[in-house]
């Protein structure tokens, strides 16, 4: 496929699908009730992590996402993950935090990681601050990578990146001016959307009163130079090649972005949604003009005749007012094996604060 692809006519036809379903609204309505619901318990269980959790966290990581912030106004929940395999999950109850290690992935933290962990007794959690708990924590922290069986090159290649994201001395950080979006001051928030996009064309996937479609990589905040910060939906892939060039991968970007102008544009629960994202800026009223960045996120093209997008072109979303997709590349090169990132260019850079 070459660099010809139509994305209007993408944006559009996923505009189109979110204009003749209405379940989506209630859904995702729902859902920011919930978030907002449990956003004090969150607050609490981000300093509670802080004080519990060692500084230096290695190459694990903590994840929430929407249908874990769904499970209880009253407590939080978190996946834990290396490689992008969950190896345990935290629970904040009651003003405590619990580890707790399913069976399934004691099993699969010796398969793929070489890690020994004893699953915890079933609906009997380890309390965090316990030794058995330390000891598993530190297991964690301190593991290095070397002989992972991982299926996914992806997840490491996602991992290394998130990692470079959340730090935030200039010297240490490569993608410097860019923060993804975090439930509390821990949880990569990872959100889902309406559309199964992995094909390249926008398929919506509502079941019932729950959204299947996938999840955006890295939803993240960007300033850019003229000191404005702008919502950003990363699309990552590990490698560039023909079937996953970038213009391909912008494709997938695109779909996802329409569906976070529109989620923005809702007049039942915009205004949630945008506080939820919000910009560093912190203007908590929605803005008579969005602009969403669109971002491929990959290795660079090392053969040199590999298409790109056409990043010139700003598209408006079709059926709601005033937002506009800003379509990038940013091209990360790196050393998985090392866990460090060798080089980064692509349009964003100089668009972007640097």
């Amino acid at each position: 496929m070459n660099n010809n692809i139509d994305y209007n006519r993408i944006v559009a036809i996923a505009a189109e699908e979110l204009r003749k379903h209405s379940d989506w609204r209630v859904a995702f309505s729902r859902y920011a009730d919930n978030i907002i619901a449990a956003s004090d318990v969150y607050k609490e269980a981000s300093k509670a992590l802080k004080q519990q959790l060692p500084k230096e966290m290695g190459l694990l990581r903590i994840y929430s996402s929407i249908a874990l912030v769904q499970k209880s106004p009253k407590s939080a929940y978190f996946d834990l993950r290396i490689y992008g395999q969950s190896v345990g999950g935290l629970m904040f109850k009651n003003g405590k935090l619990y580890l707790s290690i399913t069976a399934k992935q004691q099993q699969n933290n010796y398969k793929h990681l070489h890690i020994e962990t004893i699953a915890n007794p079933l609906r009997k959690p380890y309390i965090l601050e316990s030794k058995d708990a330390q000891k598993i924590i530190k297991i964690f922290t301190e593991y290095d990578g070397v002989g992972a069986d991982m299926k996914s090159r992806e997840h490491q290649y996602e991992t290394l990146i998130l990692h470079d994201l959340v730090q935030t001395a200039s010297k240490s950080k490569k993608i410097t001016y860019c923060r993804p979006v975090m439930l509390g001051e821990y949880g990569f928030f990872q959100m889902r959307t309406v559309f199964a996009a992995s094909r390249h064309q926008p398929k919506y996937a509502m079941n019932g009163r729950a959204a299947m479609g996938g999840g955006i990589d890295i939803l993240a905040r960007i300033q850019h130079k003229e000191g404005k910060w702008r919502l950003a939906v990363m699309e990552l892939k590990d490698d560039n090649n023909g079937s996953e060039s970038q213009p391909i991968v912008m494709m997938q970007a695109m779909i996802y972005a329409t569906f976070i102008g529109y989620l923005l544009r809702d007049v039942d629960c915009g205004k949630k949604w945008w506080n939820l994202f919000r910009n560093q800026d912190n203007e908590k009223s929605i803005k008579p003009t969005i602009d969403i960045d669109v971002i491929t996120v990959m290795p660079s093209d090392k053969t040199g005749k590999l298409p790109e997008a056409n990043m010139e072109k700003e598209i408006p979303i079709p059926g709601i007012d005033n937002v506009t997709l800003h379509p990038y590349s940013l091209y990360v090169d790196a050393d998985l094996e090392k866990s460090i990132i060798k080089k980064i260019s692509g349009t964003l850079c100089s668009e972007k604060k640097s």
